[in-house]
């Protein structure tokens, strides 16, 4: 019964007001009396329409068998009180509202056919058919309105008690999503105010892995930084603990404007370097840090470790001497010194290699093309005696002001460079920086704000046209990216880690695909529950019913498969695996705690307004179709069509499958290189090769590097001071004129020398110094065939070469030799010599030899010295040894002694780096046989180990020990205060701390640094036998060694490349065995079909292979790090879209709610209405996801980062791939080859026994 104003009767299609017609007020007759027979309801309660059915149990509106809970007490379509109040009944509010505007009708009618007649009207009959008609349309439209309040307000009772939680969900939807959301978003806050977040921008956290040699060098790292900064001040108890941050320029001379041969120590380059590095230093920022260093680090800052200081320094001179008598090196000179002066200067700070590249070769004319300067603000940050939390403000407090300094100030210089040439960039700059990867993907990701709000403009797009509604749109996608942040939270606060790869950012794009996926899954059975249920509750608790278990299918497997990554070795890998495992877990849990509530508090809401819309327009708002019949539809005609050509389709799958693998594999290239995630032009990868040519900066300015003398002293009598003077540059002036073009030493030649007789009193030893200007080194071969003959000539007849005379001459600082006439300034290599020789009588102690080799051009000398008559000449050397590899391409090994590494590892979570070592409580360096063995294990390289070249601690502190207290090894009581006069006071290579760790002024542990005469690039093969060497080598010693010198273990970075990329292919093989077999476990579990398993697994694979022949054939890219990486991250992905519609087809609903179709083979029928099904029931989620994923992925390639481009590529080609196979060939295989009843019988859900799924009608 549809109820109408009381004062309007419809009969047969008839319309009449209860007012007076027209010919009544005016006296006439009615031309049809027969209409004056109305039945009336009631007093005018209600009319009807006679001869027609207009119940909503009839046929018109079959499965509908709600009841109003409001028409309860109310008055039946008669006016009387009934117990079962009819089902279509109107509220009093939706009866009133009609009335109204009825009246106001049939008023405004009257009153215009009044006005148009003159009180009289006399109808024909095609008006009054009319007006049949309008009030036919009007009760119509009005029956709509009813039959929608009637399905949205009058609902049966539930059968849900008012305790079930779902009763409480649906009746307090709203205080449930906001209470959700208050908790959600109140652990983000304060998880995110209270946890630092770090982020790990480099690849370099892939190649640590939990074999032998990566935890040794990580320990070995850690315990070298430990010795300065916090970890030194908390270790070793300092007063002091300061912070540094690091800034590396390099310049690269292009050839444009300056010749390459030119080189960078040119006059103009040497201007533009200096003006670029004075813009630098004047920058406020860096003032200001710099005058709050530390005092003994401002030179670090200002002018900092710039080859100016070494080229250009402060000459200062003594009276009218055309010789300095020393030089400020502050980098702020007007002359320009010799270059190879320059570079000696460097060699005796052993700064070298912080300004030149290491396979530079230094000569008279040398022109280095690339040159780099270091600058270290090292500011104080608190004491030991401080809290930890103290610490930590501090720490990143400085942290923060470095990143707004470099990202406010420094990176617009750097990115403007050096000034132009002639119109020309002839220097390229390129930089490098503490934390400068982070801060740059930091800037990049902050230009990329414009895709990610067009990313999530489009999904929220998406989003409402799917949902038709604002709310849903805008808080769907936001619930499901909430997971990832949590998910950070939940690792910080349970797992202690608080730093993330950058790599770990790929989640927010991931799980807006498997949030979408929840999503859509939610919402496509919510839609569909009015078909079963028309109360609200009922309707969620069947939505809960369904989505849950269809979703965790799904997710459940799509985790397991990312938690499978844990069984790798790479830490990177687990801890994303991990990651990903639990942040879509935790967005399948938030989709259901609070997108669910929210369909049925938006479904409210929508009423609301669409109601009061309708009355804004005077008319009745329409239900909007929101349950994607269009797509069942066109699923339905696609199945069809598929179900004619199932096999072709199925070949032919097979058939690209198989031929995309046989075109890929043979192309298949591996790249061991890192990664880069900035694109090709940018500083990270255009300055790379720049880079390359130096040493690493953590070796040549590590964090315990001092600055190093501002003042060298200059020389000007040769030898004055004896051989081994102290000077900083021997300097003089030429004793003639000469015109020589040739100045250097050709490793061969005569020698033309000046002899000064000694005075000074002696013992039965004599001894004859030795300066030779050309070579700066002489070999034994040289020495016996050339020295010897010329000593045994000029010696006195009653002297005699004492044995072992022989030993390598100790390198001394060049000569420079300046004609001040002609402005001529040569610089020539120099070395000393003493050589010991028994005499006979006392007649003298013996003599100074000054020979000047290769050149006529000698230094000006005093009356004392005489010139010998007998020529020195120099044999080509018989002895060298030729190296194989360049020393910027040998590989560094490096032994430790006194250390322990502990053998355990965390399975997740960062480890601090102190508990990665620590002091070995046996090692004792005071015992004498300890310093026996420690020296014999330098002192006797085997030829296998392919030393080059050396630097041990130990050996040198022997030579220290034997010219100080006449023997080692020491006694354990005079260890420790020898040990700490040769830090301070040796002038070795070794001296000072930088390769000891001290602690309360005793040595605790050493190490031994060795430059193999083996490529560092080598291959994986060849890296790990030479590795193998090695270990012999240390094992036997620490056999045989003395047990307080016992523990030495040995680390590389080339071992760790070896075995890391080794470990990495062979894990990736173990991780996708692990992950298929996880797969198809999972499945199987929600199935209870190995076959439809078994299909899922075939068509995942089908994935992988489509996305490597993308890879290969498509982009030409070579496989490394990130595409191992990604295929590991995309399989669990891919399985997704696969297993929603096999799960689906394994359904036993299938064959209650699907209409089985006519074919005559019984097979093709239920594998046809089981697909059938899947597809109508998950294609419309499954394409949802899928567009999704798919666009934010389309936004993700066009980032400034190439990582995420070469991903967000990855990512697109994966979620299309996954998408045509789970809707194509899959459900045409299914529809040629599945199992009809999959699943075993006794595990098989029986809905039809259970009543959870009611059988549906027939379709119409």
């Amino acid at each position: 019964t549809i109820m109408l104003p009381e004062d309007e009767v419809v009969r047969g299609g008839a319309v009449s007001s209860s007012a007076p017609p027209p010919w009544e007020t005016s006296g006439q007759q009615s031309p049809r009396s027969e209409r004056g027979e109305r039945r009336r309801r009631d007093g005018g309660q209600g009319v009807f329409i006679e001869g027609e059915s207009l119940d909503p149990h009839g046929p018109r509106y079959r499965g509908y068998t709600g009841q109003s809970e409001r028409s309860q007490g109310g008055r039946s379509r008669h006016g009387s009180a009934s117990a079962s109040p009819t089902p279509g009944a109107a509220s009093p509010r939706t009866r009133r509202r009609h009335r109204d505007h009825a009246r106001s009708d049939a008023t405004d009618g009257r009153s215009e056919r009044g006005d148009r007649d003159g009180g009289g009207f006399h109808p024909s009959h095609s008006e009054r058919q009319r007006a049949r008609e309008k009030a036919l349309s009007s009760a119509e439209e009005t029956q709509r309105q009813v039959l929608a309040d009637n399905e949205e307000e009058s609902e049966t009772p539930t059968k849900l008690s008012k305790w079930h939680p779902v009763r409480w969900i649906a009746d307090y939807a709203c205080c449930t999503v906001l209470l959700n959301l208050a908790i959600a978003f109140g652990i983000l806050g304060v998880g995110i105010a209270t946890l630092p977040l770090e982020i790990e921008t480099s690849f370099d956290s892939f190649l640590i892995t939990d074999v032998e040699s990566s935890i040794k060098y990580n320990a070995y790292e850690n315990a070298l930084d430990s010795r300065a900064g916090y970890t030194q001040s908390r270790r070793l108890a300092a007063t002091q603990i300061y912070m540094s941050k690091d800034l590396y320029v390099y310049y690269e001379l292009t050839g444009k404007g300056l010749q390459l041969t030119d080189g960078l120590f040119h006059s103009k380059a040497i201007s533009a370097i200096s003006k670029f590095e004075n813009s630098l230093i004047e920058l406020p920022g860096w003032q200001t840090l710099c005058r709050e260093a530390a005092n003994e680090s401002k030179g670090l800052c200002d002018p900092g470790m710039t080859l100016l200081r070494y080229v250009v320094p402060t000459q200062v001179f003594e009276g009218d001497s055309l010789i300095p008598s020393e030089v400020t090196l502050d980098a702020k000179g007007y002359e320009a010194v010799e270059t190879v002066t320059a570079i000696e200067l460097m060699e005796q700070d052993e700064v070298t290699t912080l300004f030149l590249p290491e396979e530079l070769e230094i000569t008279n004319d040398v022109a280095p093309t690339a040159v780099r300067t270091s600058f270290r603000f090292r500011l104080p940050c608190c004491t030991s005696a401080d809290s930890m939390a103290s610490r930590r403000a501090s720490t990143n407090a400085f942290k923060t002001r470095w990143e707004n300094f470099v990202i406010d100030e420094v990176l617009p210089l750097l990115l403007e460079g050096a000034d132009e040439l002639e119109g020309e960039k002839f220097i390229n700059v390129w930089y490098s920086a503490s934390d400068i990867d982070s801060i740059e993907v930091k800037v990049a990701i902050m230009d990329d704000l414009v895709l990610v709000a067009l990313a999530l403009a489009y999904v929220h797009v998406y989003l409402f046209v799917h949902t038709r509604s604002i709310l849903l749109s805008l808080l769907g996608p936001l619930v499901a990216l909430s997971s990832v942040p949590l998910t950070f939270i939940f690792c910080a606060v349970g797992l202690d880690a608080t730093t993330v790869s950058f790599a770990n950012f790929l989640a927010l794009f991931l799980i807006v695909g498997f949030g979408a996926d929840v999503i859509f899954v939610y919402q496509d059975f919510w839609d569909s529950s009015h078909r079963f249920h028309k109360n609200i509750p009922d309707r969620l608790y069947w939505t809960y019913r369904q989505a849950i278990y269809t979703s965790l299918a799904t997710t459940g497997t799509t985790a397991l498969s990312f938690l499978a990554n844990l069984a790798s070795v790479i830490r990177a890998l687990r801890q994303f695996g991990f990651f990903m495992g639990v942040c879509v877990m935790l967005a399948w849990v938030l989709v259901g705690a609070i997108y669910a509530p929210l369909l049925v508090f938006d479904l409210r809401c929508h009423r609301r307004v669409r109601r009061c819309w309708a009355s804004i327009r005077g008319g009745t708002a329409k239900k909007v179709e929101t349950s994607g019949g269009w797509k069942a539809r066109l699923f339905v005609k696609w199945l069809r069509f598929s179900f004619r050509f199932r096999h072709v389709i199925f070949l032919l799958t097979v058939l690209l499958l198989l031929g995309g693998v046989g075109v890929s594999l043979p192309a298949i290239k591996v790249s061991t290189e890192l990664p880069s995630i900035f694109p090709a032009e940018h500083n990270d990868n255009a300055g790379q090769a720049t880079r390359d040519l130096f040493e690493a900066a953590s070796t040549t300015f590590s964090s315990s590097f001092d600055e190093p003398e501002t003042t060298a002293t200059v020389c000007q009598e040769p030898m004055a001071n004896g051989v081994n003077s102290g000077c900083s540059i021997n300097w003089c002036e030429a004793a003639e004129t000469v015109d020589e073009t040739t100045t250097e030493w050709a490793g061969s030649g005569t020698c033309r020398c000046f002899r000064r007789e000694l005075t000074s009193s002696c013992s039965s030893y004599a001894y004859a110094r030795q300066r030779f200007v050309g070579p700066s080194s002489l070999t034994t071969s040289q020495l016996i065939n050339g020295l010897q003959p010329y000593l045994t000539t000029t010696k006195p007849d009653n002297y005699t070469l004492a044995s072992g005379w022989t030993q390598d001459p100790d390198e001394m600082p060049s000569t420079l030799i300046q004609e001040w006439e002609t402005g001529i300034t040569v610089v020539r290599g120099t070395c000393d010599l003493t050589v010991r020789m028994v005499r006979s009588d006392t007649s003298t102690c013996g003599w100074d030899d000054y020979c000047f080799c290769g050149s006529q051009r000698v230094c000006s000398l005093g009356s004392d010295w005489q010139e010998v008559s007998e020529t020195l000449t120099i044999p080509v050397a018989t002895d060298d040894r030729r190296l194989a590899v360049a020393s910027a391409k040998q590989l560094k090994v490096y032994t430790v002694f006194g250390l322990q590494v502990p053998t355990t590892v965390k399975l997740l979570g960062q480890e601090d780096t102190a508990d990665t070592w620590d002091f070995l409580t046996n090692f004792d360096l005071r015992q004498p046989w300890s310093q026996r063995n420690l020296f014999k294990f330098c002192d006797e390289w085997p030829d296998a180990l392919k030393v080059a070249s050396s630097w041990c601690w130990m050996r040198d502190f022997r030579t220290y020990s034997r010219s100080s207290i006449g023997r080692f090894p020491t006694r354990t009581e005079e260890f420790v205060e020898l040990s700490a006069d040769f830090v301070v006071n040796s002038g070795s290579s070794t001296r000072g701390t930088r390769y000891i760790w001290q602690l309360g002024g005793e040595i605790k542990a050493i190490y031994v640094s060795v430059s193999a005469d083996f490529s560092k690039n080598a291959g994986t093969t060849e890296m790990l036998a030479f590795k193998a060497l090695w270990d012999a080598y240390v094992d036997d010693w620490n056999n045989e060694a003395f047990v307080t010198a016992r523990g030495a273990f040995h680390v590389s970075e080339g071992w760790v490349t070896a075995e890391s990329q080794g470990e990495l292919i062979s894990s990736t093989v173990q991780t996708l065995a692990i992950l298929f077999g996880l797969a198809f476990l999972a499945m199987f579990a929600f199935t209870k079909s190995c076959t439809v398993s078994m299909y899922v697994v075939v068509a995942t694979f089908g994935v992988v292979c489509g996305l490597v022949f993308f890879m290969i054939r498509v982009n030409a890219w070579e496989i490394g790090l990130i595409e191992v990486v990604a295929i590991i991250y995309f399989i669990g992905y891919a399985l997704d879209y696969s297993l929603h519609i096999a799960f689906k087809y394994c359904s036993d609903d299938a064959m209650v709610q699907e209409k089985p179709e006519p074919f005559k083979n019984k097979k093709s029928v239920v594998r046809f209405q089981r697909t059938a099904f899947a597809l109508k029931s998950m294609g419309s989620a499954v394409m949802g996801s899928a567009a999704t994923t798919a666009g934010s992925s389309f936004f993700l390639v066009f980032c400034s980062l190439t990582f995420f481009t070469k991903l967000g590529a990855m990512c697109l080609t994966v979620t299309l791939l996954s998408v045509i196979i789970a809707l194509g060939p899959l459900p045409a295989a299914l529809m040629a080859f599945g199992p009809v009843r999959p699943g075993c019988r006794c595990c098989r859900r029986n809905h039809a026994a259970e009543g959870s799924a009611p059988k549906a009608a027939p379709r119409e």
